[in-house]
C-alpha cells in the first residue's frame, strides 16, 4: 500500500494576486543574470528566517489548539484550514531562506492534512508530533546546516505515523 493512494480529499490552495507589473510589460522568459542577481539578492540578504519561522510554527500550533478545542462545533475543513496554511507558509518560506528540513517536514504535513477527513484527538496527536519536529529543527538547525542523517529518519518516521494513521482511519 503505498502512503496516499487516492486523490487527496483537498489541496492547499496558492493564491496569486493579479500582477500588474506583467501585464504592462507583457510575457517572456528573464534573462539568466536577473535570476543569479535575485537569488544573490535572497542569499545575501541577511533576514533571519528563525523569527519568522518561530510565528508560523506558532500560529501551526493555535490552529492546532483550535482544532483539538473546536470539534464539532466548527466545520471541519476550517479547523483544517487553520492548520494548513501555517504550514504552507513554513514549506515556501523554509526553502527560500536556507532551511531544507524544515520544508521537508512541513511538505508531510501539507499532504497529510490534504487527505485528512476530520481532525480527531489521534490527527491532533500527530499534528503535534509534526509541530515539535519542525520546533526542534527551528532549534537546533541553523541556516545551511540541515540535521544531516537525521533529517531521512525524521522524515522516514513521519511518514510511517501517516501511514499507520489512514490505516486505522481510512482516506
Amino acid at each position: 500500500m503505498t502512503l496516499y493512494p487516492n486523490e487527496p480529499r483537498r489541496r492547499a490552495e496558492f493564491i496569486f494576486p493579479p500582477n500588474t507589473l506583467k501585464a504592462k510589460v507583457g510575457s517572456g522568459g528573464l534573462d539568466e543574470r536577473i535570476i543569479l542577481k535575485a537569488q544573490r539578492v535572497i542569499d545575501e540578504s541577511g533576514v533571519d528566517f528563525l523569527p519568522i519561522g518561530k510565528r508560523y510554527l506558532a500560529s501551526l500550533q493555535e490552529g492546532m489548539r483550535t482544532a483539538a478545542s473546536s470539534r464539532g462545533k466548527v466545520d471541519d475543513e476550517a479547523l483544517i484550514a487553520t492548520m494548513i496554511y501555517p504550514a504552507m507558509q513554513l514549506k515556501a518560506n523554509g526553502g527560500m531562506f536556507g532551511y531544507p528540513d524544515v520544508t521537508a517536514v512541513a511538505a508531510r504535513l501539507i499532504r497529510f492534512l490534504e487527505y485528512l477527513r476530520e481532525p480527531n484527538s489521534d490527527a491532533i496527536d500527530l499534528v503535534k508530533v509534526f509541530t515539535d519536529s519542525l520546533q526542534a529543527i527551528l532549534i537546533m538547525g541553523d541556516k545551511g546546516r540541515p540535521i544531516g542523517s537525521h533529517s531521512d529518519d525524521l522524515n522516514m518516521a513521519l511518514d510511517d505515523a501517516c501511514k499507520r494513521y489512514f490505516e486505522k482511519y481510512g482516506y
